[in-house]
């Protein structure tokens, strides 16, 4: 059975998909409303045209690319429906769901080198050059010429720059604010929250009901005044500890900062298996994430642990599994099993299972959700100076007692950055919202005390 709706839209809006009416939620992503009208596949990929789907939902796939009102390769499960906006699928031929491109896997199945194809011939090769061109790729140039922003790019003085805006970037937010601190809080998405947005509705992690933990957040960052900067993405670090930040309306800005914390969470684990990016796979914390904006991802759920890379339901996925099963779904959480492919031509349609002794055996579903460890997003910290240590999940941030980052050992000209602190799942840790809140407080007391005594960079 397709994806459908567990409840109607709280805010209906009425965008237009490939030309065709959909009914969205003005308080949810396009993805999910078009995933919520029954359809997976969201895109093609570049070169071999494969059907694609949304599987993080948080920006750190490519399954969700659209054309947004003339804009090309939107990730659409980061961007909010709108009355009327017009949403098509790119890198299209003929059409979206029986693109006829698509066939060139059947014909290639060991891959397709387009620049090696008819090399030498005369004119052939030239002909096939440019059909390539014109066929692949990501989407067409916008309707409309963007400005550049470049030549005057706006600089934002705080003492502190937060990057992260899930449990741990608000709780250290607060807590700096606490301090006396000035704080700009960064966080690529249009809501705070970051994983806890993951969470269905009415779940709980530990002893905290979810929803509640979230609002209560959020309302101490609001209420303590931290500048708090949506779709704000925190790409890059100047010479000079300066850091850059793009936002669709303001463009690229500079934060000049005395110190940053680095909250940037994690990154869904890749399961490995034949057919891992089909549509209808996902993580734990995007089916997550679906329901709490009222979408269900299947009627028959398969929720693998082993092939993400653990070996048992993490909060995400024990609370996807129960509000699935509470909306009507068959969800079966494989224990000793584990997938070994998944079979389907625009969708998942099957697995087949491999158990212990090795034996296969296929399986008939909807979906296919992995649940396991996320990997964290240590990039940025990286840039800063940060160093890491490699574990099961990927590189963690490495920190003190006071969150405070260890310095990656560089050469004599490139100063790392001292006042640099990391918390939260980038350093490894898991997802608990006491634990962060401690060690929040932590680091806003060694952070005030390192810029008010003035410790040099």
């Amino acid at each position: 059975m397709p994806p459908r709706r567990t409840r109607a839209p709280k805010s209906p809006v009425t965008i237009f998909v490939d030309g065709e009416p959909t009914v969205a939620d003005a308080d949810a992503s396009i993805a999910s409303a078009i995933v919520g009208s029954g359809e997976l596949m969201l895109a093609r990929s570049p070169k071999f045209h494969r059907p694609r789907g949304p599987s993080c939902l948080r920006g750190g796939c490519d399954g969700c690319l659209m054309r947004v009102d003339g804009t090309p390769n939107v990730m659409t499960c980061q961007h909010v429906a709108t009355e009327g906006a017009r949403v098509e699928r790119q890198n299209v031929v003929l059409s979206a769901k029986l693109d006829v491109l698509r066939a060139t896997d059947w014909f290639f199945p060991n891959g397709m080198d387009h620049h090696k194809m008819f090399a030498g011939i005369p004119g052939l090769q030239h002909v096939m050059l440019a059909f390539a061109r014109r066929v692949s790729g990501l989407g067409e140039l916008p309707d409309s010429v963007t400005p550049s922003r470049l030549e005057s790019v706006p600089t934002v003085h705080t003492d502190v720059l937060v990057v992260g805006g899930g449990a741990a970037g608000l709780f250290a937010a607060s807590a700096l604010r606490a301090k006396g601190l000035s704080v700009v809080l960064c966080d690529d998405r249009p809501a705070l929250g970051g994983a806890l947005l993951s969470f269905p509705e009415g779940a709980r992690l530990g002893n905290h009901d979810v929803d509640a933990a979230r609002a209560a957040a959020v309302e101490a960052v609001l209420r303590s005044g931290v500048d708090v900067r949506l779709e704000a993405t925190v790409f890059g670090v100047l010479e000079g500890n300066d850091w850059l930040y793009a936002h669709p309306r303001d463009g690229v800005v500079r934060v000049r900062a005395r110190a940053h914390v680095v909250a940037a969470g994690g990154h869904d684990p890749t399961p490995l298996f034949e057919g891992n990016d089909l549509p209808g796979v996902m993580s734990a914390r995007a089916s997550g994430r679906l329901l709490r904006e009222g979408v269900l991802c299947g009627e028959s759920i398969v929720l693998d642990t082993q092939s993400a890379g653990g070996s048992e339901l993490g909060p995400h996925g024990r609370a996807f599994a129960d509000a699935a099963r509470g909306a009507g779904a068959v969800v079966e959480v494989l224990d000793r099993s584990r997938v070994a492919s998944v079979r389907g031509l625009g969708q998942v349609r099957s697995v087949v299972l491999h158990d212990e002794a090795g034996r296969a055996s296929q399986r008939d579903c909807d979906a296919v959700v992995f649940d396991g460890p996320v990997a964290p997003t240590f990039e940025l910290a990286v840039q800063a100076g940060a160093a890491t240590r490699h574990d099961r999940a990927g590189y963690a941030v490495l920190v003190g007692p006071d969150a405070r980052a260890v310095a990656e050992t560089r050469p004599r000209d490139a100063r790392p950055d001292e006042r640099l602190f990391a918390l939260g799942e980038i350093t490894g840790a898991a997802l608990d919202l006491d634990a962060f809140q401690s060690s929040a407080r932590r680091l806003a007391a060694s952070l005030a005390e390192a810029l008010n005594t003035g410790v040099a960079r």
